[in-house]
């Protein structure tokens, strides 16, 4: 199965005052279950051992969950908080590497950063406009691609490319009943 997710919050309001909000799990034969709540979900992405699921909380950090034989995420922990005006801000997508980095676009803070798998962060990466989401490609996987806009003028953006030299991974593919 597969988990997708929604936010919760609305453009201005104080994160403080955003509700949970659901990250589904649809299973092979497509039912639709709630595996956690979470203000504002966003991003997700797997270890590439596939044993751990990081979920984006906008605007405070990401999550990291134990994923059980039977597909239920446990043992939810703060992986990494990304709320200091000065540092990196505004998460949103997110991607896992090969070595089980976690990058995160930071839209506030127009930058991608990355974190080791101990929620040390290793990098951060400046760019001129504002990230939404990354994905790695290329035929190495070393390919960044992230989309990135201008978070005060809507409908301006574009896709950015870079270069990492850490591989990233394929995305993991859900497999649903009749999908």
């Amino acid at each position: 199965g597969g988990v997708i997710d929604r936010a919760a919050g609305r453009r201005g309001d104080p994160i403080e005052s955003w509700t949970a909000g659901p990250l589904f799990r649809v299973n092979p034969k497509g039912k639709v279950t709630i595996a956690a709540e979470l203000p504002s979900p966003n991003g997700i992405g797997f270890s590439p051992d596939g044993q751990i699921l990081y979920a984006v909380q906008s605007a405070y950090g990401v999550w990291a969950y134990d994923l059980g034989a039977d597909h239920s995420l446990r043992n939810a922990k703060l992986f990494a908080r990304i709320d200091d005006p000065d540092g990196p801000h505004g998460c949103d997508g997110l991607e896992v590497d090969a070595e089980g980095g976690v990058w995160v676009a930071c839209v506030l803070s127009s930058e991608l950063v990355r974190y080791r798998p101990d929620g040390t962060l290793d990098r951060r990466v400046p760019l001129p406009v504002s990230p939404t989401s990354l994905i790695f490609g290329g035929a190495d996987m070393c390919d960044v691609y992230a989309a990135v806009g201008d978070f005060y003028k809507p409908g301006v953006g574009g896709i950015l490319k870079l270069r990492s030299e850490i591989p990233g991974k394929p995305s993991f593919k859900a497999a649903v009943w009749g999908a």
